[in-house]
């Protein structure tokens, strides 16, 4: 794009600062390793010895937003989670076992289609009001 920022297939774009933008809103900034929700939460990533950020809370490793590393078979925006799984850009996590979360809704689908709904505590963590 003529200011320096790249647009990718899945609608995200990578301003020529480093800020990644989701189609969504989310952003990640390259420089510090911040990741905002759409909703306003963030979270501190870290640098791995591969130099991808990964985050604490669980949400995984960055994925190849800027063309860098990051798996060919993951859609753009996606990456795949220190556990096995994969988050794609919209914050959906995909369990290795078939159970997915949805950070946006809190929405836990079990591979048997059963539904649980995440209520966020007051610190913004997803919680269940169940024990499963």
């Amino acid at each position: 794009m003529p200011d320096g920022s790249v647009k990718h297939p899945d609608g995200s774009t990578t301003r020529a600062d480093g800020l990644w933008v989701s189609k969504s809103g989310d952003t990640l900034d390259n420089a510090t390793g911040i990741y905002t929700f759409s909703t306003g939460e963030s979270v501190q990533g870290v640098k791995n010895s591969s130099g991808e950020w990964t985050f604490p809370d669980g949400k995984g490793s960055q994925g190849d937003e800027k063309g860098s590393g990051g798996s060919d078979t993951l859609p753009e925006g996606a990456h795949k989670n220190v556990d096995g799984s994969t988050t794609t850009a919209d914050g959906i996590t995909k369990y290795l076992n078939g159970d997915s979360f949805n950070d946006n809704t809190g929405l836990f689908t079990y591979a048997d289609g059963t539904v649980v709904q995440a209520v966020k505590d007051a610190d913004g963590t997803w919680g269940y009001p169940d024990v499963k």
